[in-house]
């Protein structure tokens, strides 16, 4: 992390995987590097799903995209390629696309602009 130009944190809206975020956000302050937050495998519109966004938000940047969890990105996986590659039109491609286009405009921003908020352990 200690060279990385952005790090992206995959984030499932779970108990678990919130839990984790302190612990994460720990490692990235470490190693001082840019950072945001990708909600992914999300139900869609449950309550759950609008927790973890407001629970990642208060820690840091987080993709305006969420990617939900459907039956596509399995099915993609069996057969070797990627939802984007599988079916281009879909909802799970165009989650993807618009992640990776919001990624890209974080790296093309200068560093000194990168959230870097202050975690505090506990």
């Amino acid at each position: 992390m200690a060279h990385a130009t952005l790090v992206v944190v995959p984030v499932r809206p779970s108990p678990d995987d919130l839990d984790a975020v302190g612990d994460t956000l720990s490692l990235i302050e470490a190693a001082g590097c840019p950072f945001m937050f990708v909600l992914t495998q999300a139900k869609p519109r449950t309550r759950l799903q609008m927790q973890a966004v407001l629970a990642l938000a208060k820690h840091g940047k987080l993709a305006p995209t969420v990617i939900h969890d459907r039956t596509d990105f399995p099915t993609a996986a069996i057969t070797g390629r990627t939802v984007t590659e599988m079916e281009q039109g879909g909802p799970s491609a165009a989650e993807v696309r618009d992640v990776l286009t919001y990624v890209l405009t974080q790296l093309r921003k200068p560093a000194s602009t990168h959230s870097m908020k202050k975690v505090a352990n506990g």
